[in-house]
């Protein structure tokens, strides 16, 4: 989270600052040497998903109360349609396609 400067006070910086002192100082006295690589990992792997942002389509459109009802509802269907396409046929190509022919008009026409 980013914060503008000046939008928050001294002791709330310095309160800040302090707790996230004392949870590292904690964090690196309980952190056994073997478990540095593992650590490093996690990290790496939080800060690449950090930098993934997935559209959300519903946000994208001014969509009122109804529409957005409909959308979610109309995604279920297609996740259980998904699902039992899958499901019948062992095959993801199945869905994969209903997921192409359910997306398509939001790709298209956003």
């Amino acid at each position: 989270m980013h914060i503008s400067e000046g939008i928050l006070s001294a002791p709330v910086l310095v309160t800040g600052a302090g707790l996230t002192a004392v949870a590292v100082g904690y964090s690196l006295k309980k952190m056994e040497h073997k478990e540095v690589p593992k650590i490093a990992i996690l990290s790496s792997v939080f800060f690449v998903a950090s930098l993934i942002h997935v559209p959300i389509a519903v946000f994208w459109w001014e969509l009122s109360l109804g529409a957005t009802l409909g959308y979610l509802l109309l995604t279920t269907v297609f996740g259980i349609g998904s699902a039992f396409a899958f499901a019948r046929t062992k095959n993801v190509a199945a869905s994969i396609f209903l997921h192409v022919l359910w997306e398509w008009p939001i790709m298209l026409f956003r």
